[in-house]
């Protein structure tokens, strides 16, 4: 072969290549709702919205979940302090990195302007990793319109009332954002995740329901990513079935 037509060959070949590596990188970040709806059977019917909550500042690890887990929920809404070009939907916040400001105006923002959109309401942070077939699974148990709120359990020091661990995520039925939304004067106009989310859906009269398995497994796992490679921290096996992990420093 000449040295003019392996040059020829050369080029063809990585311009076939360059085109092989476009489409991809495509088809990794665009999953259609319908190769989706194959993968998991309650897609459809059992409706989730997302809202991610992160840091303007520190955007990568959003822009992760969009172009991972986050495509396999119904409506992926992102909140945070600025835009970014590649995050959206966005609930405008300006310059505010405050998460529980965030979470409550996101949470507000969703039932506003995607009410009709989602039967179910999952708030979750950028550092977290959801299996969203995992989570229909359980919600398929209960029925939207009842008012709960379920995450990972712990009780209260004093009074041993159940609240939702916010790190591992949390998810509101329709009934229940419905209440928070409309019952400010339980909730005022400022409060924080912890305990006075908990204590404002108890006092609107939604219930903390369980979101342990058949076995009474967690389904949401409060478990910090440099656990996970500890020669001495042993995962039952049982815990890949779970629905939420919470990849930061606890």
């Amino acid at each position: 072969m000449s040295v003019p037509r392996r040059a020829y060959h050369l080029l063809y070949l990585s311009i076939i290549a360059t085109l092989i590596w476009l489409h991809s990188q495509r088809a990794a970040r665009d999953v259609s709702p319908a190769h989706i709806a194959v993968q998991d059977p309650l897609f459809e019917s059992i409706r989730v919205l997302c809202l991610v909550i992160y840091d303007y500042k520190q955007p990568v690890a959003a822009k992760y979940i969009k172009r991972t887990w986050g495509q396999h929920c119904n409506v992926l809404l992102f909140v945070a302090g600025q835009l970014d070009a590649e995050l959206e939907p966005f609930v405008p916040l300006e310059n505010c990195t405050d998460k529980s400001l965030l979470a409550r105006e996101g949470l507000n923002y969703a039932y506003e302007y995607y009410k009709d959109d989602a039967d179910w309401f999952l708030r979750i942070d950028d550092f977290s990793f959801v299996a969203m077939e995992n989570l229909r699974y359980m919600l398929a148990k209960h029925k939207p319109k009842q008012a709960l709120y379920m995450g990972y359990e712990l009780r209260e020091p004093l009074n041993k009332q159940a609240f939702n661990y916010w790190r591992c995520g949390y998810v509101l039925s329709w009934e229940a954002l419905r209440r928070f939304q409309a019952e400010s004067k339980y909730c005022g106009q400022r409060w924080e995740q912890r305990l006075k989310l908990s204590r404002c859906l108890r006092q609107a009269g939604v219930a903390t329901a369980s979101s342990t398995d058949e076995l009474g497994y967690e389904t949401f796992i409060p478990i910090a990513s440099f656990e996970l490679f500890l020669e001495d921290k042993h995962l039952d096996g049982h815990a890949a079935q779970g629905v939420s992990i919470s990849f930061n420093a606890a």
